[in-house]
């Protein structure tokens, strides 16, 4: 992790890190900001970047602001709310590779906006960590370890936790094994 993180502290320009508070975008703002103080470091200056809304449930800003009081790091708090759910259409869908807008698209929007606009030319982000850690991921690891009876025992208590069917998760995890031409020849 670490390594993944110095190899993209690499640059000319300022480095943008998009901040959430949660345990992905912190631990790689953390350990940024730790390389950054090595004596050895000649990376540029790292800029944090975190979006917030009128909505006081989705307003992650306090754990934000105890990562920026740990580190020190820079930041920059983005209003992202937007109430006409169609504004900048055409540039939502211009950016997407898919039909699909997700419902925060707005922010991420504004965030990137923001970004630029500083100047930063990389940008760390901890979009994708919970796949990591997943429960698909870790019932595939109980059929690649050849533990089927555990295996079934968990997708029960994975579908009753999240009010879906047994045969749902199991064949995700399952699918998860394929080998990737077997999946794209199934597409």
């Amino acid at each position: 992790f670490t390594e993944a993180v110095r190899c993209r502290l690499r640059s000319e320009f300022a480095i943008g890190a998009f901040l959430s508070g949660g345990l992905d975008s912190s631990a790689i703002v953390c350990t940024a900001e730790r390389l950054a103080a090595e004596p050895d470091g000649t990376s540029p200056a790292l800029q944090a970047f975190t979006v917030f809304s009128d909505h006081p449930d989705s307003d992650e800003r306090p754990y934000v602001r105890q990562v920026v009081r740990t580190t020190g790091t820079k930041t920059h708090e983005v209003y992202g709310s937007d109430p006409d759910p169609l504004h900048r259409i055409d540039d939502l869908l211009w950016q997407v590779e898919s039909p699909i807008v997700a419902p925060n698209r707005q922010s991420s929007l504004a965030l990137t906006e923001a970004i630029q606009a500083w100047g930063c030319r990389v940008l760390l982000s901890g979009d994708g960590g919970d796949q990591l850690l997943d429960e698909i991921g870790y019932l595939a690891d109980l059929l690649r370890t050849l533990r089927p009876l555990r295996f079934i025992r968990e997708s029960r208590a994975f579908a009753e936790w999240y009010a879906g069917g047994t045969a749902e998760f199991a064949g995700m995890a399952l699918a998860m094994l394929l080998p990737a031409g077997l999946k794209y020849w199934g597409k």
